[in-house]
């Protein structure tokens, strides 16, 4: 094998006999000489077309699917915003919904994002849980202070347990003692 040979392949392109280019350009073979980094470039690129051909059908479907399922997540934000929330001996109740019972409460969770949604002091987030369902308030809810003030009040007294994120975020807001 030559040096010519070793470095370099020359690549010839024959037109296809029903070519709807027009004569003067396919009348003959077009050659070019490529290394063989341009030649095994070539190859990946032809590689990374077929790999996009068989993907596309499906990122199709897949837009498809977020296209038909975007109008179920704006409806579900609709209700989740318009929801009004109060807090008193008996549970959280909201309005024309359920009902989330103090003595159900299994898990109390709250996290501070401090660059959420363009508010300026970022939010919290509190998710009160109990068997096989959760309740999600965050502070932009008029009713937040009082139900996260409610909440924790009763974590404490019937001594559920918090992870330290839940704990800090309730000191820092003054509704945790320092122990």
């Amino acid at each position: 094998m030559s040096l010519l040979e070793d470095r370099y392949t020359l690549l010839t392109l024959r037109p296809a006999s029903a070519s709807p280019l027009p004569v003067l350009l396919t009348h003959s073979p077009h050659e070019w000489l490529l290394t063989r980094h341009q030649a095994e470039l070539g190859a990946l690129m032809a590689a990374a077309m077929a790999l996009l051909g068989f993907l596309a059908p499906v990122m199709l479907w897949g837009a498809a699917a977020v296209a038909a399922l975007l109008p179920v997540r704006l409806l579900i934000a609709r209700r989740r915003l318009r929801a009004r929330y109060r807090a008193d001996g008996a549970g959280i109740l909201r309005e024309g919904g359920a009902t989330l019972p103090w003595a159900q409460l299994s898990s109390l969770r709250l996290r501070f994002h401090p660059h959420r949604r363009g508010l300026p002091h970022g939010e919290f987030v509190l998710r009160l849980g109990r068997t096989g369902a959760a309740l999600l308030l965050d502070s932009t809810m008029a009713a937040f202070p009082v139900v996260l003030a409610r909440a924790a009040e009763e974590a404490r007294g019937r001594d559920l347990p918090l992870d330290a994120a839940t704990i800090i975020n309730l000191r820092v807001l003054g509704l945790w003692g320092r122990e």
